[in-house]
């Protein structure tokens, strides 16, 4: 089959270009679908892959669904792979045989501590951006997971903000969200990581941490790790600008201020305080981080608090 592309009389597009629906003609012109397809590619000689958003089907080059093809509900592209089709069925990596009988999917499936496990679901707020988070299994107390996933969905989906304008359809961003989740010991940890792009020079990228307590569902602040939080900020703080005078110029100001210090990463024998982009320094220095041992704060810690011995 031949693809033609047809654009509107308009320079308003731009770069959204790929982002428009897609639709099929015949190869005389005379007949085409609807403007539908978020994906369209080649699958042989005699057939195109295409996706609605909602289903995975083929066409003919008289664009009728030909008996001999499968249809799959979801979204994405499964190609030829000899007498297999392989492709992803909203983002995991599929595996079926011509008559559609599904062989194989990846779920992402991670085995956690406990024998808890976490599968992987994507979520489509728009028609080109996606969210993934992880999904809870094998808990005992299936109340307790209801709840932690309530918690992790919530998080995920909340980096989509943008409501739609049915006025102007080309308006819109892209979103994609990448979630893991790990446990040690009785914390959970939630890593996300989101990338936006409203079509100007370069997209954004947001990293947030969040820590729950798989015992209570308590979800965790940095002032929950230490005996004195305003002490803590205030040590934490001059630790960064003290970071900060070693890069003089690389940064907004000089230093920075106890209220300031909310994104966090624990790692193995420190604390990680990061600041989102232009935070605190112009976009080139992406998510600026600051690396402090526990050592160095050890006598600030409240080691007899729940956040710290969920993973100690």
């Amino acid at each position: 089959m031949q693809r033609v592309t047809i654009l509107p009389e308009s320079d308003t597009i731009g770069t959204r270009t790929y982002y428009s629906k897609k639709a099929l003609f015949s190869r005389d012109l005379q007949r085409h679908t609807d403007w539908i397809f978020l994906e369209a590619e080649d699958f042989d000689a005699r057939y195109t892959c295409v996706s609605d958003g909602s289903r995975i089907y083929y066409l003919d080059a008289d664009l009728n669904q030909p008996a001999d093809m499968p249809a799959f509900q979801g979204r994405g592209l499964m190609l030829a792979d000899g007498p297999l089709l392989r492709g992803t069925i909203n983002g995991h990596l599929t595996v079926a045989d011509r008559a559609g009988n599904i062989l194989m999917k990846d779920q992402d499936l991670s085995l956690l501590e406990g024998g808890v496990r976490s599968r992987t679901v994507t979520w489509y707020p728009h028609e080109h951006s996606f969210i993934t988070y992880p999904v809870l299994e094998g808990m005992s107390d299936t109340g307790l997971q209801d709840e932690l996933n309530r918690v992790i969905e919530e998080k995920a989906k909340g980096f989509w903000r943008f409501r739609p304008d049915p006025e102007d359809p080309y308006f819109f961003p892209i979103v994609e969200v990448y979630s893991t989740v790990q446990i040690k010991k009785d914390l959970m940890h939630i890593d996300l990581l989101e990338y936006e792009y409203w079509f100007g020079a370069h997209g954004g990228h947001t990293w947030d941490n969040v820590y729950v307590n798989i015992r209570n569902g308590k979800v965790y602040t940095l002032d929950d790790l230490f005996k004195s939080p305003a002490e803590a900020r205030k040590r934490l703080s001059g630790k960064v600008s003290e970071a900060m005078a070693e890069e003089r110029g690389k940064y907004f100001e000089d230093e920075v201020q106890p209220e300031q210090l909310q994104r966090f990463h624990l790692e193995d024998e420190g604390l990680l305080i990061y600041f989102d982009e232009y935070e605190i320094a112009p976009y080139a220095a992406g998510m600026p981080e600051f690396y402090i041992p526990y050592s160095e704060i050890m006598d600030l810690i409240d080691t007899e608090g729940d956040f710290w011995r969920a993973f100690n």
